[in-house]
């Protein structure tokens, strides 16, 4: 594997001169991030200010810690589940996603570097994704855990890298968010 990234060098450095060569406002983004080693490349380009806004959800998503698991919840008075913790904080910075995660996931596309607000799925219960968190950085994600409400885990969590699915971005007007 190491190989065939290394025959390509040079494709590696047209890529970072072209994405210099875009306006100040875009960079060039995005092949595919996968587990399971099975999905296909996609590039997008993504506008910058979705880097600040990974920020503000990391920033928004912390402010919630320890408010407890509610099947269905979708507040921090009546608690969260996994998919109504993400969809309340994507709707603090003015992102509507949809309720649960099997739509949240239809709104992603596949990604090969994990940002600040980007998407985990898990399968715990089945084989498609039934379980959701926010990446905080390229290890850690805060999610409504049901054990423990609001709360940052680790991917090298023996429980969640059993169960890991996809990391992906949510998708909007093929501009990202």
């Amino acid at each position: 594997m190491f190989l065939k990234h290394l025959r390509n060098w040079w494709l590696w450095l047209l890529i970072l001169f072209l994405s210099s060569c875009v306006s100040k406002h875009s960079i060039f983004i995005d092949k595919a991030i996968d587990y399971n080693n099975d999905i296909e490349s996609q590039t997008f380009y993504i506008d910058r200010s979705s880097i600040k806004k990974g920020n503000d959800i990391i920033e928004i998503s912390k402010q919630y810690i320890g408010v407890k698991y509610t099947y269905g919840g979708e507040s921090p008075e009546e608690g969260f589940d996994c998919s109504g913790f993400v969809q309340y904080v994507y709707k603090k910075i003015g992102i509507d996603i949809p309720r649960t995660v099997s739509e949240i996931y239809k709104n992603t596309v596949r990604i090969d570097n994990i940002r600040e607000g980007d998407l985990v799925f898990f399968s715990i219960k089945n084989v498609q994704p039934d379980h959701i968190g926010i990446m905080i950085d390229k290890e850690h994600f805060i999610h409504a855990s049901l054990s423990r409400g609001v709360t940052i885990s680790s991917l090298k969590e023996q429980y969640y890298k059993k169960h890991l699915k996809f990391i992906r971005r949510v998708y909007l007007n093929k501009k990202g968010f």
